[in-house]
C-alpha cells in the first residue's frame, strides 16, 4: 500500500485536511467514531457530506480499493488535533491548524485518525488534476 499523509502546522492560508463520521459508526475499540468514504474512478467521493461532533475523535478510512487511477482527500483550513502520528503526520501537541493530506493509489486503502476542534462546514476534495474541477468534492460538517 502506497500513501503519504502530509501534515504542517498551519498559518495564513495553509491547508488543513480533516476527516470524519458520516454516521458516527463507532467501529473502533478506541472510542473513534468511523466512516468510510469510497473514491471512483467517476470522479466521485461516496459519500459526498460527511458529520462529526467537535471535539469527538473520528477514523476516516479512504477506499480506493476498485479504483484504477490516484485519488486522494483534502480539506482546507480546519482546526484539528490528536492526528494519529503513525500516519506519518507530524504535528506539534495540541490543537492547531493543520495541513492534512491522504492520498491513496489505484487498489489501496487506508486510514487516518484524528480529532475535529471547531464546529463549521468544510469543503473536502481530490487535488489530482483535473478530479475537482470535474466533481469530485465533498462537504464535511463538524457539528
Amino acid at each position: 500500500m502506497r500513501w503519504k499523509l502530509v501534515m504542517a502546522a498551519g498559518l495564513l492560508g495553509a491547508v488543513a485536511l480533516s476527516v470524519a463520521a458520516a454516521c458516527g459508526d463507532d467501529d473502533s475499540d478506541d472510542g473513534a467514531g468511523a466512516v468510510r468514504v469510497t473514491m471512483s474512478d467517476e470522479l466521485r467521493f461516496e459519500p459526498d457530506e460527511l458529520r462529526v461532533k467537535a471535539g469527538e475523535p473520528v477514523v476516516l478510512v479512504l477506499d480506493n480499493s476498485d479504483g484504477s487511477t490516484l485519488h486522494d482527500f483534502t480539506v482546507d483550513e480546519m482546526p484539528v488535533m490528536d492526528v494519529d502520528e503513525s500516519m506519518g503526520a507530524e504535528h506539534e501537541m495540541g490543537e492547531s491548524m493543520a495541513a492534512l493530506h491522504m492520498a491513496m493509489d489505484a487498489g489501496d486503502s487506508g486510514e487516518m485518525r484524528f480529532t475535529p476542534m471547531e464546529p463549521g462546514e468544510y469543503e473536502f476534495y481530490c487535488s489530482v488534476t483535473g478530479h475537482a474541477q470535474a466533481g469530485m468534492r465533498g462537504k464535511l460538517i463538524v457539528e
